[in-house]
Formats: C-alpha cells, sequence, structure tokens
C-alpha cells in the first residue's frame, strides 16, 4: 500500500516525484515504462501499469479507493491461509506499507515473514522472482503451499 503516510518522510519527496510526475510523464504514449534507464526499477513494466500504479499510490486506500472503481470487497472475506514476505532491503515495501496492504484481508489466516538483509547482494522488492531464491524462497513457498494443501485435505476427509 505504497501511500507517503507508510514510508519515512525522508523517502517522501522521491516517492511524490515518482507517483506525480515521472510516473505518469514517462509511461504517457509509451508501451513500456523505461524503469532501467530512469533508475526506478529493475524490470520490464508495462507503461500502462506504471500509470495505474501511480494513481492507485497517490489515494490515501491505494487500489481500495472507491474512486478507482474496483469490487475489492470480497478481499476482506478471503477466509484462506495467506503466506506474506517482506523483505529488510526492500525500499518499495517498509514494514507499514505491508501491514496497511494486509489489514484489507481480516479473515485471512496471515502467516507473516519477514527476511532478513542478505549477507551478499539484494532480493529487494522484485528479487523474490530471481532463480537466485529458488533454492531458499521458493522452496519454502512451495514447502507452505503443500503444508496448506495437506491441511487441507485431511481436513476434508475428517469433516
Amino acid at each position: 500500500a505504497p501511500h507517503l503516510r507508510h514510508y519515512p518522510p525522508r523517502a517522501w519527496p522521491m516517492l511524490a516525484l515518482t507517483w506525480y510526475l515521472l510516473g505518469p510523464l514517462l509511461a504517457a504514449g509509451r508501451d513500456d515504462f523505461p524503469a532501467r534507464r530512469t533508475g526506478l526499477g529493475s524490470t520490464r513494466v508495462a507503461a500502462g501499469v506504471v500509470a495505474q500504479w501511480a494513481r492507485w499510490a497517490r489515494s490515501r486506500d491505494y487500489l481500495f479507493d472507491v474512486a478507482h472503481g474496483l469490487d475489492t470487497r470480497r478481499y476482506a472475506r478471503l477466509a484462506l491461509p495467506l503466506l506474506s514476505y517482506a523483505f529488510d532491503d526492500d525500499a518499495y515495501a517498509p514494514p507499514a506499507a505491508v501491514e496497511a496492504l494486509l489489514r484489507h484481508y481480516p479473515a485471512a489466516r496471515i502467516e507473516r515473514r519477514q527476511v532478513p538483509r542478505p549477507a551478499r547482494g539484494a532480493i529487494g522488492h522484485f528479487g523474490f522472482f530471481r532463480e537466485a531464491c529458488a533454492e531458499t524462497l521458493w522452496r519454502e513457498s512451495a514447502d507452505w503451499l503443500r503444508q496448506q494443501a495437506d491441511g487441507r485435505a485431511s481436513h476434508a476427509r475428517s469433516a
């Protein structure tokens, strides 16, 4: 939930510049957002996605703001296990932003995992999806999913 209030004040100028100027301006009339060239990311992203994200980020309640016209009512009713990762070296998602997002899942059984800054390299906001995490975080996530599936299957058999 990337509203400014979830970030330390020292981050506000850059975030405001990104959401109010750079995001909309650099996304206009393009297919791809020039994230790498501008230093705003390392992952290829469609310009329309960045423009939409910037609109949501400017809203106090992110994508849950009724002004965006999205039906998000079912988020609150999600009554399933949810695994949430947060990374100490993730400048895009500080703990307050992560918690603000998770508050929209009050019925979910949330398991939070805070991952410390690695001794070498970085995870950051997008690193979970890189192959370097395959042996650790991907395996851990797959194990968690298997445990949830096994638990649901045994619960269904006993019911």
